[in-house]
């Protein structure tokens, strides 16, 4: 990969990533001439996350919302010190999805993806032992089965929020894996949207889960809006 890569966040995720990149420059909140650094690159990925003890929420969804409020002010900086660069950034810090789309809408000129789908995709292909397509939003995805029953589309994915839950309460974060999935992801980036089809369920489950998400954004921006 012939790419000038930039890690923008040097916790335990942005390490073990890095192990894929030989050569990457890593970027913490100590790092000194960061406009520099960032400008030089031809692809950032965002994994800056705070200190502060994670609340876990009843839903895997709920928690990554939880984690933005303590990574704002690292993707804060990030925003501003980009200014009107035209760059790549793979955005895999939580809240994934309404980060990217806030960084998208605050750098117009640059190209942002948010990485979670594929971490998705591992999970219900886990647990239903076979290998499936997702659609939606990181931590509240939709397996793409072509079920009728809208119920057991909300069991299989209660269930898998729980194992996700509890693995994530007892064991923490398996960033070995975490950082493969994303590699292959880089690479490889996984659109599930351009190649599946959605039957009327799956259709309906997912214009939900968008309502939600976009009231969820939209009350998000309103607060960054009070508190500036």
């Amino acid at each position: 990969m012939n790419q000038n890569i930039t890690i923008y966040g040097s916790g335990r995720l942005g390490q073990a990533i890095a192990k894929y990149f030989p050569g990457a420059v890593m970027i913490d909140k100590e790092t000194k001439d960061k406009k520099v650094l960032l400008l030089n690159s031809d692809n950032i990925i965002v994994t800056c996350r705070g200190k502060s003890k994670l609340k876990i929420g009843s839903t895997a969804l709920e928690t990554r919302m939880n984690e933005l409020l303590d990574n704002i002010l690292g993707i804060d900086e990030l925003r501003t010190t980009m200014g009107d660069s035209k760059k790549d950034l793979t955005v895999v810090t939580n809240s994934v999805d309404l980060v990217a789309r806030y960084l998208q809408e605050s750098l117009p000129l640059a190209r942002v993806r948010a990485f979670g789908l594929a971490v998705d995709k591992y999970r219900f292909s886990e647990y239903l032992g076979v290998d499936v397509d997702v659609v939606g939003f990181h931590g509240e995805a939709i397996p793409v089965l072509d079920l009728k029953d809208e119920q057991e589309y909300i069991r299989i994915m209660e269930r898998v929020n729980e194992i996700s839950l509890h693995n994530f309460v007892n064991n923490g974060i398996n960033y070995d894996l975490c950082s493969k999935i994303f590699f292959e992801d880089f690479n490889e980036p996984y659109r599930p949207t351009q190649k599946v089809r959605l039957n009327d369920v799956e259709q309906r489950i997912l214009e939900r889960t968008k309502a939600k998400f976009e009231l969820s954004y939209q009350t998000f921006i309103k607060e960054r809006a009070e508190t500036f």
